[in-house]
């Protein structure tokens, strides 16, 4: 009998990911999220919002033993309440599962940090209730997560291909870009094993870049030479604001540096993630 995942947030980055990862490994996929974008022959998709403890009451009698809970408001202004309440609530339903086997919850690298805005308190929330919850679990605290058609990878290349890029703030702050490919080899890792280790791991690459080097790096591969713009932070807020759909608040954390310690996940699971060098190289052969 095939092995059975739940997947919260199955049409975001991650969670979309996951489900084709796990689905392609033979493993029977369950994934949610507020709306059902794409259909994917065997896969269950149930549109359900994490926020209505009754709305959950549906899983009770689902079918799975395995959860990857990929969920999360990261822009709206009221991310705080609206995490907290999705959280508790899939907490408080797994708890009163029995067949449950473990969790895997996606935090921020923002946690490891001193950035004390609504994002980084949900996830401390969030992660102290699965500890208390009795739960077998495991939390990643992965930073800055890419793959080619990443957003955010697709944005710079764009910029790139044009001779220039904007990067807010001094470029100087460092960061520990994960690629999608480490993410799900960490899920494979804790699943396979069923290793829940109730511990929590920094995911990133094991050489911090500046936010500079980062953009020069992938110029490189793309082979182009690349100026940088600066866009000092107050203009950066204003223009966000003005956007929307955008975390304002965020962008207060942008001069914190973000440095992976990977220690345990060496320790407890013997892997290394790739530095990004070794990550956008691969993006020649795609």
């Amino acid at each position: 009998m095939s092995q059975r995942l739940l997947v919260t947030g199955c049409e975001g980055f991650v969670g979309s990911r996951a489900v084709l990862h796990f689905k392609e490994k033979g493993w029977a996929v369950t994934g949610i999220d507020l709306a059902i974008h794409r259909e994917i022959p065997g896969v269950t998709k149930i549109p359900l919002d994490l926020r209505d403890p009754q709305a959950l009451r549906s899983l009770e009698g689902a079918d799975f033993e395995y959860v990857i809970h990929a969920a999360a408001d990261q822009t709206s202004k009221t991310i705080l309440a609206n995490n907290a309440a999705a959280d508790g609530n899939l907490i408080a339903c797994l708890s009163r599962k029995r067949n449950v086997k473990g969790a895997i919850f996606m935090s921020s690298s923002l946690v490891s940090t001193s950035a004390d805005i609504q994002y980084t308190r949900s996830k401390i929330l969030a992660e102290n209730r699965l500890c208390e919850s009795g739960l077998p679990y495991v939390v990643l605290r992965p930073d800055m997560i890419y793959c080619r058609d990443e957003k955010k990878m697709t944005e710079y290349a764009g910029m790139i291909q044009k001779g220039f890029a904007v990067v807010v703030g001094s470029g100087a702050y460092l960061r520990s870009p994960t690629h999608l490919d480490d993410i799900l080899a960490v899920f494979e890792l804790v699943l396979n094993d069923n290793r829940f280790t109730n511990k929590v791991y920094e995911v990133g690459s094991p050489e911090p870049l500046s936010m500079d080097d980062i953009v020069k790096t992938l110029a490189q591969v793309l082979g182009k030479k690349v100026r940088l713009i600066h866009l000092p932070l107050p203009v950066a807020k204003f223009l966000f604001s003005l956007r929307g759909g955008l975390d304002v608040e965020q962008l207060t954390t942008m001069e914190l540096d973000r440095v992976s310690d990977l220690q345990r996940l060496r320790q407890d699971f013997d892997y290394t993630p790739r530095t990004f060098p070794q990550g956008v190289e691969s993006f020649k052969k795609a």
